[in-house]
């Protein structure tokens, strides 16, 4: 013992000695403290490892150990865990020695006294510096301060015989320490698999004095293993010898299978992202679980269709045997739980084998109970498409149900399953789509060569070009050439350069081209070429065009040829021009339940109706191809529930021509009350004129559609993820919509702290603050866009993901402009209803401002009159009328404060929030109240809080709710008889919050009354407008703040109202809410 710890107790016995030596060679840091937190022992390794003497650890200097950043928490779960009197953990950082911080964790627990006030034992589980120490056999106080101690402990003698266990380690065991001791032998304590490696530990240790830590499987009171990880340090006498060895241990068991199971997950999810064949990712996902102790599972994929099974994976256990049962067998819910589980969508979970009556004799449970399973599950795995994508089974040899760890496994692993499904179908899909995409390139190219029209892209501004083959060669242009408009006017023939550079320059400023021109090739010939295009998107303000050029030459030959027949040209003209359309594309909106439909005169022409007529859904149900019927039927059925729809169908039209058509819905989202489609047809007939139909390829139709999607997206909330470590961002198409740019690759979720108005940079600042130190944030500023354009954004972030990665944050930003343009026209109707409530309170107070302006006029009166008096005698009193004057001075002051606080409190004015004391607030209204509540015979008593803290509020908003309870508590004690009119004003601070509370010793209010009081126009009293406490109300409200009404235990009922306080200090113990002791009582 210490020299300060001995002074302290002077009449320590030997036993107190012994215990204590025994304590100080515990391999962990204890503590002893009151329920204050104030210390009266530590042991030797808290001293070594925080640098901290013991004299300097005891009574609260432990606390300085303690990191700054946790102190406020540690301290706030700790008051919680010492008032419940029961045992805890808290975690935090503590310094060592070395001035660097680890994260520990205090295990505490209760420690009866003889005084009835119960003492705290801390035991800090430390990193990695062994303590040794001597003692004998531990004694009854030592063994019963082991046993309130939250952890194992274990003591062996020098051979390693069990010598001593805490009751952790019978209740965790379930066994004796007789049958502890026999720890080495098999089927004890230890698995298995583990005893090899526990026995040449133990010799390690013995014999060359090799450090022991260590984590291995346990058989727990229950009958399962679990995971236990023990530290062991010897303990030796004055001469050093080993007189014993003591041993922590705890339970692992959750920490090792989280750790098995996310080493899993991340194994798979790679499998998953290389592409791994989707049997192979389900076994090793059916591995992972069988391998983690929940069962021998698999998993079964529900083939398209709906109607077979296949065997997608399974455990190594059951995955050539019991798995070959279920392999392609056809879905029927009365032979087998995965079949049910699959037509009704929910899990059939905990299922006897040989006694649940619903499959009991079928041939799936004398299956499964041939392999030796007792119970089983059948989860279905849900799909991006809302059913059911697959079933995954789980077989237990044994009855009862998941452990919570285990059922946390099982909801983990249900979603690991559907994301390798999802990912196999997506990638099939892309295959298939990748397939059609060639088909379809090479359509347009074989379609290209059969019309001699080659297709192009271009960004004229930027002179940025993509030809097709076709057009190098129908302008003989080298494919090595890089395409530019200059390369094609360097063919163009000399007559028709200015026409041509023309048509260019109409093209730039975003008119679409349609016009012949004529070049000459390097060989001299000269070709007719006509050239179409029309602007598809705009990118930064840019037209970007599509179109083709088509080598015309032949038509204009036979043109010439044919001059003489020009009616005969003139109808072959036209057939040309119906032949060489590129593209016939119609749009179209749907109001489903009301068969409304807006067609344009493209769709019209390519169903045959006419113009004018008004379409419905019997006149399109009789134009579909009877073959295309049913699947047309299908999706109409699917926009009916709000589904979108892309579709490819044939159209028989009245002439009994068969034409296909591609159509394309997207439901408006603007209109939630019934499905709007706003969408595309488009004529994808195969004929002669395909050259127009092939310029679009699979891809630019997907293009198109999405940036139609975009176009009439009428939502303003955006969304975003934001991993904060290497500042990698990615937005919604709505979240660009909003802030106009971005994201910014390094800022804070992609936003450039020069696009947030000045005035809330510093918010700004605070999220990226906030941001660094893991916590979520919830706030509003500005964006500046221009001097005269402002928007106002809503953002929430939450941390989603803290792991080795790093943080990541996932949250959204709303466009809140208009909403709080609305607020601002509210909150100013509140402000004109407030001043009417406050001018309606005037004539009540009518006695009192005659009160406070006539006493100091009075005042003034008398004093002129007597100064006048002393001037005019003989000779003048020049000092008497000095005082006189002063006091008339003073009393002109006294009335003009009182003008200026009725003027404060009933003129129209804005809200002006600033720093405001609530008790100066109660004061002011007194003053203004104190004749009417003497001429009422009330008795006003104040209890105002010394040092209160300000709050942030407008004072004469404040100001009219002090007077509205004031004069309410005046009214429910106006009929009071044969007791005092007591009325009681007080104020005072709790949770970070200033309140002001009114009580009165009326008539009461009723129960049921108590939760309409606040409602607007809701009154009590005869003559009432109901208006008062809703106003009071709304303007508490604004303030962040609440207020409530509460009946007294007595006669009467008490008001009160908080505020949040401007500042939060962190108060010492004993000084909170303390009062000055000299404050009075004011009667009035």
């Amino acid at each position: 013992m210490t020299e300060t710890a001995s002074k302290m107790a002077p009449d320590i016995s030997a036993a107190d000695l012994k215990f204590e030596s025994i304590v100080h060679a515990l391999p962990g840091m204890v503590l002893v403290t009151d329920p204050d937190g104030v210390s009266e022992f530590v042991n030797r390794p808290w001293c070594d490892y925080t640098g901290l003497s013991n004299a300097d650890s005891l009574h609260t200097g432990w606390q300085a150990a303690i990191h700054d950043d946790d102190s406020a928490r540690f301290f706030r779960e700790w008051e919680q865990t010492s008032k419940s009197r029961s045992p805890g953990k808290i975690e935090a950082r503590i310094r060592r020695a070395d001035g660097e911080f680890r994260w520990h964790l205090f295990s505490v627990s209760p420690i009866g006294g003889t005084t009835g006030r119960a003492h705290w034992c801390w035991l800090v589980t430390y990193s990695d510096e062994a303590r040794t120490t001597s003692e004998d056999l531990p004694d009854g106080r030592l063994r019963r301060f082991m046993d309130t101690l939250p952890t194992q402990i274990v003591f062996m003698t020098p051979s390693l015989e069990v010598e001593f266990v805490n009751e952790r380690v019978i209740e965790f065991y379930g066994r004796s320490l007789e049958q502890l001791r026999k720890y080495t032998e098999p089927q004890t304590v230890n698995h298995p698999d583990d005893l090899p490696m526990i026995i040449e530990k133990l010799r390690l240790l013995v014999d060359e004095g090799q450090d022991w830590a260590n984590q291995s499987r346990m058989l727990h009171a229950d009958g399962t293993y679990r995971w236990v990880g023990s530290e062991m340090v010897p303990s030796k006498d004055a001469q050093g010898n080993i007189v014993r060895y003591v041993s922590v241990q705890v339970d692992v068991h959750e920490l090792v299978q989280a750790r098995a199971l996310l080493a899993g997950e991340v194994s798979i999810l790679k499998m998953v992202a290389l592409g791994a064949p989707l049997q192979q990712v389900l076994a090793a996902v059916c591995d992972l679980v069988d391998d983690l102790g929940v069962g021998a599972c698999g998993v079964l994929i529900l083939r398209s269709g709906g109607t077979l099974f296949e065997g997608g994976g399974a455990s190594k256990g059951i995955r050539d045997g019991l798995w070959n049962f279920f392999e392609g067998m056809t879905i029927d819910p009365s032979a087998d739980p995965s079949s049910a589980a699959a037509n009704e969508g929910r899990a059939k979970e905990q299922i006897v084998v040989a006694e649940d009556p619903r499959w009991s004799a079928s041939k799936w449970s004398e299956v499964v109970r041939g392999f030796g399973f007792q119970s089983s599950w059948a989860i279905p795995v849900p799909s991006k498409a809302g059913g059911p994508s697959g079933i995954w089974n789980i077989f237990r040899r044994t009855l009862g149900p998941l452990k919570p760890e285990e059922q946390q496994i099982v909801d983990r692993v249900t979603t690991l399953i559907g994301i390798a499904i999802d990912r196999a179908q997506v990638d099939e899909e892309l295959r298939e789509s990748e397939a059609r995409l060639r088909r379809a390139n090479a359509q347009l190219a074989q379609g290209e060569r059969i019309s001699s029209a080659g297709s192009f892209t271009t960004d004229l501004l930027l002179d940025e070009q993509t030809w097709s083959e076709e057009l190098y060669r129908v302008l003989e242009v080298s494919p090595d050439a890089r395409p530019t408009v200059q390369a094609v006017r360097e063919r163009v023939h000399p007559d028709d350069v200015a026409f041509f550079d023309e048509q260019i320059e109409r093209s730039a400023k975003g008119v679409a081209a349609d016009f012949t021109f004529r070049i000459v090739t390097p060989s001299g010939a000269v070709k007719h070429l006509r050239g179409l295009a029309e602007i598809i998107d705009h990118v930064d303000g840019r037209p970007i065009f599509m179109g083709v050029v088509q080598d015309v030459t032949a038509i204009k030959q036979a043109e010439l040829a044919l001059r003489a027949r020009e009616t005969e040209l003139t109808e072959a003209y036209g057939y040309l021009e119906q032949a060489q359309r590129l593209s016939r594309t119609g749009s179209f909106t749907w109001d489903v339940h009301a068969d409304l439909h807006n067609w344009s005169e493209e769709i019209r022409r390519i169903f045959g109706f006419d113009l004018d007529a008004t379409v419905t859904m019997d006149m399109i149900r009789a134009a579909v191809h009877p073959d295309d019927m049913e699947e047309v039927a299908s999706v109409i059925g699917g926009a009916y529930e709000g589904r979108d729809f892309d579709l490819v169908f044939r159209i028989r039209t009245e002439a009994d021509d068969v034409r296909y058509a591609h159509v394309v819905g997207h439901r408006i989202e603007s209109i939630p009350d019934r499905p709007v489609f706003l969408g595309a047809l488009q004529d994808v007939t195969e004929s002669k004129s395909a050259e127009a139909a092939l310029k679009a390829s699979e891809a630019e139709l997907l293009r198109a559609n999405s940036y139609l999607s975009t176009a009439q997206t009428l939502s303003k909330t955006g969304s975003f993820s934001w991993q904060v470590e290497d500042r990698q961002t990615q937005w919604s198409p709505e979240m660009s919509r909003i802030f106009g740019e971005g994201p910014f690759a390094g800022e804070c979720f992609g936003v450039k702290v020069e696009q947030v108005h000045p005035e809330d940079r510093s918010i700004f600042e605070a999220i990226m603050a906030d941001a660094t130190t893991g916590h979520d944030f919830d706030c509003e500023f500005r964006l500046l866009y221009s001097p005269s354009l402002l928007k106002i954004v809503h953002v929430v972030g939450h941390v989603h993901e803290n792991g080795a990665a790093g943080l990541l944050y996932v949250g959204a930003v709303q466009d809140v402009t208009e909403l709080r343009k609305g607020e601002a026209a509210l909150s100013e109707a509140r402000s004109e209803l407030a001043h009417f409530a406050r001018v309606t309170t005037l004539g009540a107070l009518t006695a009192s401002i005659t009160h406070e302006i006539g006493q100091p006029l009075s005042g003034i009166m008398m004093n002129a009159n007597a100064g006048l008096r002393m001037l005019t005698m003989a000779p003048p009193d020049v000092e008497g009328a000095s005082d006189t004057i002063r006091r008339t001075i003073r009393d002109t002051d006294r009335a003009s404060q009182v003008i200026k606080r009725l003027r404060a409190l009933f003129s129209r004015t804005q809200k002006a929030t600033e720093p405001t004391d609530l008790n100066e607030v109660a004061r002011e209204v007194i003053a203004l109240t104190s004749r009417e509540l003497l001429r009422n015979r009330i008795i006003l008593q104040t209890n105002l809080a010394t040092e209160l803290p300000l709050v942030k509020g407008d004072r004469v908003q404040l100001q009219q709710v002090v007077l509205n309870l004031l004069l309410n508590a005046a009214d429910a004690m106006a009929e009071v008889e044969g007791r005092p009119r007591s009325l009681l004003v007080s104020t005072g601070s709790a949770d970070d919050s200033v309140y002001l509370s009114v009580r009165d010793e009326g008539v009461g209010v009723e129960p049921d009354a108590l939760a309409k009081l606040f409602n607007a126009f809701y009154t009590t009293k005869t003559h009432g407008m109901g208006v008062g406490l809703s106003i009071s109300k709304s303007i508490i409200e604004s303030h962040r703040g609440r207020i409530w009404a509460a009946a007294n235990a007595g006669p009467g009922a008490t008001f009160s109202f908080a505020i949040p306080a401007i500042t939060r200090t962190r108060a010492e113990p004993g000084n909170q809410n303390e009062r000055d002791p000299t404050q009075g009582v004011t009667k009035i």
